[in-house]
């Protein structure tokens, strides 16, 4: 038995406790991770990353690739995103709704909703959309002192 072509050459070693070296036929163990597929017709090739965002540079990332997610992120007044209170502290994203299930891993409670659906695979990245919705919110702030004026959407917008 051949050594697949998607096998990886990551070496491990012969007295590793959890991967053995070889398989049973006594071929080399190849060593499981994901990695994008091939993308020519079902033939072995270069590799592209899969996006679950939009492919634009559109901030979707912050304000959502749907209508839905977007009105589910907006706070609907003054052009601001919703934040949850952190007591004394800065606010943090909004919680995860009940019905996503986005974050199995960890409690509910403890899950952010962001415009990408990734948010909580881990802190760096929730970290990255909290600071991204407390700019929006802050620019909002200058511009609705600036634009008394302005509707909610022309804030947002």
């Amino acid at each position: 038995m051949s050594v697949s072509q998607e096998c990886q050459p990551v070496s491990i070693p012969r007295d590793d406790s959890f991967f053995p070296a070889t398989t049973a036929d006594g071929s080399p163990h190849c060593m499981a991770f994901a990695r994008s597929s091939p993308i020519t017709d079902k033939k072995f090739g270069p590799r592209q990353q899969m996006n679950q965002i939009t492919s634009f540079i559109d901030a979707s990332n912050v304000y959502g690739s749907t209508m839905c997610r977007k009105e589910q992120l907006r706070e609907g007044r003054g052009g601001r995103m919703r934040m949850q209170p952190n007591g004394n502290r800065k606010p943090l994203l909004p919680p995860l709704a009940d019905d996503e299930e986005d974050c199995a891993a960890t409690p509910k409670s403890r899950c952010f909703m962001a415009g990408d659906v990734r948010a909580n695979e881990q802190p760096l990245l929730a970290t990255t959309h909290l600071i991204w919705v407390r700019q929006h919110n802050r620019l909002v702030g200058e511009l609705a002192g600036l634009n008394p004026h302005w509707s909610d959407e022309m804030l947002y917008e």
